[in-house]
Order: structure tokens, then sequence, then C-alpha cells
């Protein structure tokens, strides 16, 4: 697509879950790719699979609670492809389900913070000014459901969407008007391998917790991304509502209650490393938000109802 040819992306996440489906939508898009994540097998895994020859999809090794190693992430996209135009911050960790406040322990509740909110501010503060001296673009954050409304027993993650989503009607505000498009989507269950491995009964549990009745498909949220990345122009839909600081949400309840103690598996060795690709997180959350503008956005609908668009600038930057 125009919109995406010849234009730099970097997907932090990328080794595996949504953002190895995000990474992918985006080559096969037109753009070329910068797969970071903590696991660098799995991002070389992956960036080798998009094109073997490098020209287009390179992997960084970025641990995005470090923010040295964020600012070298960016810096390697400029240098390896001349810009950086679009960014995708969906690295995150879950932490301990069914956890009281009271009992969540200091070293658990610095884990999330650091990896989900700190590794959302650490990319934008250094994706924003290398996107401005690019010519403009756009960053997507990857929130939660429940990064608006509050989940029993998921405490710091919570907080930490809930602060993801703070952060992203910031920075949109603050470069409105410099050619940066900020956003954030905030998925629920969504059919990840790691969910593929887990029982029956549970899968269906999830699948209840959603107005439609089933999960969102990997591909269907990295289509949503796509939506809100091309740089604002009138021959693209998105571009050309100029949409910034919007929260896509789900307002219908779930189908029934839901509790992350109840349906939560238990936490595996060796989450944490999958958990940062972004696919522990999926399983605690609560319900599914996607969106379609008709004649314009992907068809979602299977993951979406009551959506309500809203902004924190009352849309009033759309032209």
């Amino acid at each position: 697509m125009p919109e995406f040819t010849g234009k730099v992306a970097i997907v932090t996440g990328a080794a595996t879950g949504l953002g190895e489906a995000i990474a992918e939508k985006l080559y096969a898009l037109g753009a070329a790719v910068v797969a970071a994540g903590r696991r660098m097998e799995g991002v070389l895994k992956l960036a080798s699979r998009l094109d073997p020859s490098g020209q287009r999809a390179v992997a960084v090794e970025v641990d995005v609670r470090d923010p040295e190693a964020v600012q070298a992430s960016v810096q390697a996209a400029v240098e390896r492809f001349g810009g950086l135009h679009f960014a995708v911050n969906n690295a995150g960790v879950t932490g301990p389900a069914g956890v009281t406040i009271a009992d969540t322990t200091i070293e658990d509740w610095r884990e999330v913070i650091d990896t989900d909110l700190g590794g959302t501010f650490f990319g934008m503060k250094y994706q924003l000014p290398a996107i401005v001296q690019s010519g403009g673009g756009a960053i997507v954050n990857l929130s939660s459901a429940n990064g608006v409304v509050g989940l029993a027993g998921l405490g710091p993650y919570t907080a930490a969407k809930h602060g993801v989503l703070g952060l992203t009607r910031s920075a949109a505000l603050e470069y409105a008007t410099r050619g940066v498009r900020v956003n954030a989507i905030g998925p629920g269950y969504v059919n990840t391998p790691r969910i593929a491995e887990m029982p029956d009964e549970v899968r269906a549990g999830f699948a209840a917790a959603h107005p439609m009745g089933r999960m969102a498909e990997r591909s269907e949220v990295a289509e949503l991304v796509a939506f809100c990345c091309p740089i604002a122009r009138r021959s693209s839909p998105a571009g050309s509502m100029r949409w910034t600081a919007v929260t896509l949400r789900n307002d219908a309840r779930p189908r029934r209650p839901f509790e992350a103690r109840r349906l939560a598996p238990e936490r595996r060795a060796g989450d944490r490393e999958r958990d940062e690709a972004g696919e522990g997180e999926e399983p605690l959350q609560q319900a599914a938000v996607s969106t379609r503008s008709p004649g314009m956005a992907p068809d979602m609908s299977s993951t979406m109802s009551a959506i309500d668009v809203r902004s924190a600038t009352d849309m009033s930057i759309r032209t």
C-alpha cells in the first residue's frame, strides 16, 4: 500500500504473539520493519522469515525496561533504514493473577510497571523525536481492556494499562501539530499460540467473556494497528480523519462474570519471556476491544460491540 511503501516501522515484543502478527502485517503492507524483542532468537527468526536478505526486515534485541537499549533500538532503525515513521509499543508482562494489592510483592509491582508503563514511556521518549525528524507518522500503544476498567486480583497490570492510556493521550496532545498521531488499542482475549495450548474449558471461558462469544484473532488486532498507522493524507481513510488521542472502547459487559483468579491458568516457568513478547497478557483481560468504521476500517465486527470513540481533545483535531 502506498501509505506504507518506503516507510519504517518498529514493533516491540515482536518475537511471537501479537507483536509477531503486527510486524508481519506492516511488512506485508510495504513497510520496512525493525522487529524488537528481549529474546533475540525469536526476533531473528521472524526477520529472517519476512526478508532473508535483510533489506526490509531486521531484528534488534531490546529489554524495554532499559532506556539505553530502547534508545539504541530507535537509532538502529534510523541508521539502517534512514528514518522512523511508525512505532508499535507492544511488549508487556501481566504479573501474578489473583493477588490482592496488599499481597502484591514490591518486586512484582516494579516488574509490571517498569515493563508495561515504563517500556511504553521509554519507547515514545525516543520514537517521537525520530518520527518528527522523519517527517511525521504514528505511534500505536498496546493497552488492554483492563486499561479502562478495574480488575480484582491484577492491580499492577490494571494500573499500568490505565497509565498507558494516560501517556497516549498526553503524547497525542503534545504532538498533534507536529505530524505525529498517537493512539492506543485495548485488546481483550486474543487467540495466540499460548492460549491454543490451554485446556478446552479454559479457552471456552475466555471466549464466553466476549459479547460475540469468541476471542479475537491476532490478525484482527494487527489489522487495527495497521489502520491506525498511515500518515495523515486525504487518500487514506485513517489519515483523512487524523485520529489522535482516541480511545477505542467496547462498552458491552462480558457475557458472564469474569474473575482473574477463576480463569487465569497457573503461570509456568519461562512466562516472563513469553509475556514480554505480547503473549502473556490476553488470558487475564476482560473484554474484546476493536473498531470498525463503515467503509474505512477492516472488518472486525466479530470483536466489536457498543463501540464508543472518545478523544482527549473531543475530536477537535479531526479534519
